[in-house]
């Protein structure tokens, strides 16, 4: 019995030795944003476009690729060219826009609806005119790296253009 006070001290010292002070520390994961300021894209698309470019009609279908650069989270420039000509016709039509972007990201929904605004040149069998482009558009963001959009432009230009353009594509992000 002259030994019992000595071994329940040891047994104690060494229960709370193994089991800590009873606090404990939890990490929540660190959430990345999807849409960043800072972000490189590049855009591959199909593209359908109806309209006249100096009463030349344009309807066609085809494709096309794209730069963009978000200086901010919600603001970015874009460049992009369209190539479209397979309706059968032997007709072409292409585009050179740069564009002014103004995103919205809603992060817990994967989506940023947009908005565009610019110019360029538009071509449709041998006759060019410069072009104005409007247009809304939403992208859903598949992780931080991959991105699936929809947008529909509307052309206009002094010489006579009356044209909208529907791109959707892929957007990949670095």
């Amino acid at each position: 019995m002259k030994y019992l006070p000595i071994f329940l001290a040891l047994l104690t010292s060494l229960s709370t030795s193994f089991a800590g002070d009873g606090s404990k520390t939890v990490s929540a994961p660190v959430q990345s944003a999807l849409f960043r300021a800072n972000e490189l894209q590049t855009d591959v698309y199909v593209a359908g476009s109806a309209g006249t470019v100096s009463g030349v009609t344009t309807t066609g279908v085809g494709g096309g690729l794209g730069i963009n650069y978000f200086v901010t989270k919600y603001l970015g420039f874009g460049v992009d060219n369209a190539l479209e000509g397979l309706n059968g016709d032997g007709k072409t039509y292409d585009s050179l826009k740069g564009s002014v972007i103004a995103r919205l990201p809603i992060e817990k929904w994967h989506l940023a609806p947009y908005a565009m605004i610019g110019g360029g040149a538009c071509w449709a069998t041998g006759t060019s005119v410069g072009c104005g482009v409007i247009g809304p558009g939403i992208e859903y963001r598949v992780n931080r790296n991959v991105g699936l959009f929809l947008d529909s432009r509307y052309m206009f230009g002094n010489r006579p253009l009356n044209e909208t353009q529907t791109r959707a594509g892929i957007r990949l992000v670095f």
